[in-house]
């Protein structure tokens, strides 16, 4: 079996498991094969990019799959194109985010982006450090641009977010409207637009209390 073949049938798997247990052969199967692949060509993206998520499934050490993807990028580091060499510090980015690395998870998120500024997953992980340093400016930024490179509803849903932390309600409300239109059954969508609108009542009224009392009555 080929890459495509071993994810469908692990999908499939997983899917129609009832434990863990019933699926790890299956993985550890995928995972020889995809070692087969790198000893014989240490420049096989797929496979190195294949071989990080299996040793996570499989529950290895982050350090691991983070030592793996080094790995790939320092051999295929002047003969890649910029496209893959941007997949990889991607998913670098997200083993040490996993393995509480912040400085490194950025410095890699900030190099994909450099190589190939249409990442828009790149965009939405720093947006998120930026909200946890309360830097609302460069967190609406960073989702603003992951929203316009792609039409994935959850980017649009994250946008959302940040501009409701960051203060900016009616321009939450706004996307929240749009995206209760095409998902109507989504209760993440229906809570966020809930408390769009019960911010700005709550402001009203308390902007018209405070304006009542101003006059006297």
């Amino acid at each position: 079996m080929d890459i495509t073949k071993y994810i469908i049938c692990i999908q499939k798997a997983i899917a129609e498991s009832d434990q863990y247990e019933d699926y790890v052969p299956l993985l550890e199967e995928y995972k020889e094969y995809l070692k087969v692949r790198l000893s014989q060509n240490a420049k096989d993206i797929d496979a190195a990019c294949q071989l990080a998520p299996v040793y996570n499934e499989l529950r290895y050490a982050h350090s691991d799959s983070i030592r793996l993807l080094e790995k790939a990028l320092q051999f295929c580091s002047d003969d890649i194109n910029l496209v893959d060499k941007s997949r990889i510090l991607t998913n670098l980015a997200y083993y040490y985010e996993d393995n509480c690395n912040k400085e490194n998870c950025i410095r890699c998120l900030r190099a994909a982006i450099d190589l190939k500024p249409q990442m828009p997953n790149a965009y939405d992980a720093l947006a998120r450090y930026c909200l946890e340093d309360v830097n609302f400016a460069d967190a609406i930024n960073y989702c603003q641009i992951a929203s316009s490179l792609s039409n994935d509803i959850k980017y649009k849903y994250n946008f959302a977010v940040v501009l409701y932390q960051s203060g900016k309600i009616t321009k939450a409300k706004t996307i929240f409207e749009e995206l209760t239109d095409i998902c109507k059954d989504e209760r993440r969508t229906l809570y966020g637009l809930a408390a769009c609108f019960f911010y700005l009542v709550s402001w009203r009224y308390q902007k018209c209390t405070k304006n009542y009392r101003s006059i006297g009555c």
